[in-house]
């Protein structure tokens, strides 16, 4: 790496080397810092020049997105004189993309770039944040800064390059639902790409990009089935009828306008009524995302297995764990679906556990699916960088939550010190919403085959029973049919509207349907 160096005359300043093992074969990566003349500018916009080797071969172009973002960590800036060399040996390296544009890192490769550029870059880095004591920054620098602020990287146009591409990827080729965080975890690798950096705030890909690319392509995006999270409710006066202001919900709520206002039939249910557990389902799915209930309607989950779908946002609420209690008190297990983070840890021991402002009288049968670290391994999935904004170790914390270590190597990387102190930690995390909704399907059903769960069925009492009550309908519904099919002969009263007027003034309360069946 010295001989690369010095064709860009940099002296090097830092090289670290890490050996590994993703789950199929072992592998090396090495990086090496070099420090250039300051009077020396290569071509293009940028100082920082930036070589990868896969196997020790040059390639032309950058085939890992994550590499900006781990220089960006270590100071390593678009416009300092610095030369950074990477190189990868592994007997199989895999491609994501066509051309061989973008090489597929598992967690372990992820883990060992990352910690390659910290010990590479690590003289680098407190030079940098010495000169952030000194409150002084060269004059070079600041007409760097001035460039860079000029030439910022068009975000949205990179968004936009590849929205459709991630459509199709995510939604198994329009076949399936796909909630917008779900699509911005397909795009973001492509924008990291090209751009060195993606939105810091997840809203502003969710609730402006994709809105704004929606209504601008309206013919090629007239079939997507893009949905968002309920945000709210409507409820309906009388019936009691309760509305999610969610995306199927809405959608699903305004077709049913045009039923017609009465319906002369009377059709009797031959259903069993039921409420709660008790002869409807034996397990229920706690989902730490609402954003996946579109996909779970679609593919008939609850009904194929009946199950009761549990979700809330963020951590679970008082109202959540008195429902976990009262379940676990029949039998009925609580199936745990969670991100692979440090707050998904956590859902999962707070369900479990007492707390000062509830305390279970059973043991609630709660039971963890993951996202686990051995899943994310084999679906290969993207993580992301998380800050945690603590003092103390979030180790600790996840240690405490059932985390296995490699889990945590993962989810904490190291502590932010500022002024001699520890002011948070740094480290990654990985979301259900990483998956394509092929994979988060498959995923799930595994997890529930593997957990036992399957139809529910009553006991040889309850059959017969319910079989009594279909036998004895069908001859109700016979007779029914029989009376609905003569002519009406029944005339209104001429002052009906008058009668109706009258009552609500009286009552208020009541609605004009309900007088109606009064009067009759």
């Amino acid at each position: 790496m010295e001989r690369m160096l010095e064709r860009f005359d940099a002296v090097l300043n830092g090289y670290h080397k890490v050996e590994g093992n993703n789950p199929d074969c072992p592998f090396t990566l090495e990086v090496a810092l070099g420090v250039r003349d300051e009077g020396e500018d290569p071509e293009g916009d940028d100082d920082r020049i930036i070589v990868v080797g896969l196997n020790h071969t040059v390639t032309l172009g950058d085939p890992l997105p994550l590499l900006p973002s781990e220089l960006s960590m270590a100071r390593l800036d678009t416009w300092d004189p610095a030369v950074v060399l990477l190189h990868v040996a592994c007997p199989s390296l895999t491609f994501s993309e066509h051309g061989k544009g973008r090489l597929s890192m598992s967690l372990e490769m992820r883990a060992a770039l990352h910690a390659a550029v910290e010990q590479a870059t690590k003289a680098w880095t407190k030079a940098k944040e010495h000169a952030d004591k000194q409150g002084r920054l060269r004059k070079r620098e600041l007409e760097r800064l001035r460039k860079t602020i000029d030439k910022k990287p068009d975000m949205k146009a990179s968004c936009w390059r590849h929205m459709a591409e991630a459509y199709a990827h995510v939604s198994d080729g329009g076949r399936l639902p796909v909630n917008a965080r779900q699509l911005m975890y397909a795009i973001r690798p492509h924008v990291m790409r090209e751009c060195q950096q993606f939105y810091s705030h997840s809203a502003t890909f969710t609730q402006k990009i994709l809105p704004e690319y929606l209504e601008a392509h309206p013919d090629e995006t007239a079939g997507w089935d893009v949905v968002y999270d309920d945000r709210g409710q409507a409820l309906e006066p009388h019936t009691g009828r309760r509305v999610g202001l969610g995306t199927l919900a809405v959608r699903g709520y305004i077709e049913r306008w045009r039923d017609p206002i009465l319906n002369p039939r009377v059709t009797l249910n031959a259903r069993v009524s039921t409420f709660g557990p008790r002869g409807r389902f034996a397990a229920a799915l706690f989902l730490e995302k609402e954003g996946f209930n579109a996909l779970l309607d679609r593919a008939k989950i609850a009904e194929r297995y009946d199950l009761l779908i549990l979700s809330t946002k963020r951590m679970s609420v008082t109202a959540c764990r008195t429902l976990v209690e009262a379940l676990s008190e029949q039998g009925i297990p609580i199936l745990v679906a969670r991100d692979l983070d440090k707050a998904g840890f956590s859902i999962v021991e707070t369900l479990r556990s007492d707390t000062r402002r509830y305390r279970y009288k059973v043991a609630p049968e709660v039971h963890d699916l993951g996202l686990r670290l051995e899943d994310a391994r084999a679906m290969n999935l993207e993580s992301e960088l998380v800050t945690y904004k603590q003092e103390v170790n979030p180790a600790d914390r996840l240690r405490e939550c059932g985390a296995a270590e490699e889990e945590i190597s993962l989810l904490v990387h190291k502590e932010k010190i500022s002024g001699g102190f520890i002011k948070g930690w740094m480290g990654s995390r990985i979301e259900l919403n990483a998956m394509t909704s092929t994979q988060f399907l498959d995923w799930l059903e595994a997890k529930l085959h593997a957990h036992g769960v399957k139809k529910m069925l009553p006991d040889a009492k309850a059959l017969a029973e319910a079989y009594g009550f279909a036998r004895r309908l069908k001859e109700m519904q016979k007779a029914c049919d029989s009376i609905a099919a003569k002519p009406m002969r029944v005339r209104a009263p001429k002052d009906l509207a008058k009668k109706v007027t009258a009552r609500l003034e009286q009552k208020p309360e009541l609605s004009w349907d309900q007088i109606i069946a009064e009067l009759a």
